[in-house]
């Protein structure tokens, strides 16, 4: 009889261990949220028209790669000169991104000019991939006294959005 409760026992014991180990490689091997890969393609498509108050000549250029913008505004003629430059862009990626930072070359430090970028397409919003969306920059001339040139480019980094669980 001893025997038989042994054997009972360690059949028990067997299987309440297999049913541990089964319980803990179920847990470690769930896969919570979505991965997927691909190459974030936001590009700029489209400068609209420029709009210019106490300035003249201003120009903006995306360039090949569909990734920067060259911007001039040679003649910000007073303290209330301002130059509105609408842009439109593009997820061509095959996931949601959102905006993580916004990279200037060569505009100017002083506090003379201000620089502004707004609208949907700069906020946290998520861009779904094929959506367009349109955003403005403007140029806000703060010097009084003299005329100025702003010649400035940049070019947006994105990041994958993840959905929320």
């Amino acid at each position: 009889m001893k025997k038989q409760n042994k054997k009972k026992v360690l059949f028990v014991l067997f299987m309440l261990i297999l049913a541990v180990g089964y319980y803990l490689f179920k847990i470690s091997s769930d896969v919570s949220g979505v991965a997927e890969v691909g190459q974030i393609d936001v590009i700029f498509t489209k400068i609209g028209k420029i709009t210019e108050v106490d300035s003249s000549g201003a120009t903006a250029e995306i360039l090949n790669d569909g990734k920067r913008i060259v911007i001039n505004a040679p003649n910000l003629k007073s303290g209330s000169a301002v130059v509105k430059i609408p842009v439109t862009l593009k997820n061509n990626g095959y996931f949601p991104v959102k905006l993580d930072s916004i990279l200037e070359y060569g505009n100017p430090s002083d506090s003379s000019v201000e620089v502004e970028y707004t609208g949907i397409g700069v906020s946290d919003k998520e861009l779904a991939s094929g959506e367009t969306k349109e955003f403005f920059i403007n140029i806000y001339s703060k010097n009084v006294n003299m005329m100025q040139t702003v010649n400035f480019g940049f070019e947006f980094k994105y990041v994958q959005s993840y959905l929320e669980s």
